[in-house]
């Protein structure tokens, strides 16, 4: 039994922060998560191809968790954990076992989210708040603070708040993006704040954009108009805040969209800024005129 191609998109694009921190997908300008995903869905025939039924699934998702990270098959992970869920299939312990051993890498872990993303149950909890604790390596108490994003109960819940104001900064804005996602107003303040922190890095603003809902997006525009000023982020994290901005921009960020305008070297992302910034004075424009 496998999963329907659009929950399998859907499935990885809340996952997309994550495979972005750890370099598994560099995002180009326009990309939501969604967007790699559907090309990722879209090879599955080819994926399946790639699978072998000369040795175990266990031992082939192994082999895709020690590659590269910047060349992880991730799809095929994904599929082989699928296989292994499968009524009759091999179950999915030794993939927890991965996610619960400290001398895992990151990388690996995360391939651990990715594959047990939608097969974890209420049941899990116990064994994945084992794993938030603080004697935990950070990347181990991440990734499973993420799966418990996927525990509809008041326990699930009341972890993820407790997590969200953890002393590692990192365990902390985990939390804090499920709790986002899950429509968390607490959570949506906490991520702003997180953001303006110094010891912030552009990885971490990186996954707090991407994992910003649009619909608190006009509360925080300062935010976004923020990210325009930082060289450090890619392309296409400031092409998302400027996307953002041509929806709820108002004249406050415009000063911050022309000094986008004045430093960035794209001549496309200045022709797209410029684009925005119009769009905002015309809207500006009509208001006033409109209240006159």
């Amino acid at each position: 039994m496998s999963l329907s191609p659009l929950l399998k998109i859907k499935t990885l694009a809340l996952l997309f922060p994550l495979l972005c921190l750890y370099g598994c997908i560099k995002p180009q300008p326009g990309d939501s998560g969604a967007n790699t995903n559907v090309v990722a869905a879209a090879q599955e025939t080819k994926v399946a191809e790639g699978i072998s039924s000369g040795t175990s699934l266990m031992e082939q998702w192994t082999a895709v968790a020690t590659m590269d990270p910047k060349t992880m098959d991730l799809h095929k992970g994904f599929m082989l954990a699928q296989q292994m869920a499968a009524p009759g299939g091999e179950g999915l312990e030794g993939i927890f076992a991965v996610l619960a051993d400290p001398e895992q890498p990151a990388s690996a872990k995360m391939l651990a989210v990715v594959s047990l993303g939608t097969h974890v149950k209420k049941e899990d909890f116990n064994r994945l708040k084992e794993l938030t604790a603080p004697d935990k390596d950070i990347a181990t108490r991440g990734c499973a603070a993420h799966l418990i994003g996927s525990i509809e109960t008041p326990e699930a819940f009341d972890l993820l708040k407790q997590l969200s104001q953890d002393e590692a900064l990192h365990v902390r804005k985990i939390a804090i993006l499920v709790l986002m996602r899950k429509g968390d107003g607490k959570a949506v303040e906490d991520a702003a704040k997180l953001w303006f922190l110094p010891e912030a890095t552009d990885a971490d603003r990186t996954e707090i954009i991407y994992g910003f809902p649009e619909i608190f997006a006009a509360d925080h525009l300062d935010l976004f108009a923020d990210a325009l000023a930082r060289t450090g982020l890619e392309e296409a994290v400031h092409y998302h805040a400027l996307q953002i901005l041509k929806t709820h921009g108002t004249a406050a960020q415009c000063e911050s969209i022309q000094k986008f305008i004045d430093w960035t070297k794209n001549p496309n992302m200045e022709s797209f800024a410029r684009t925005v910034l119009a769009d905002i004075q015309q809207r500006v424009g009509a208001s006033e005129k409109g209240e006159s």
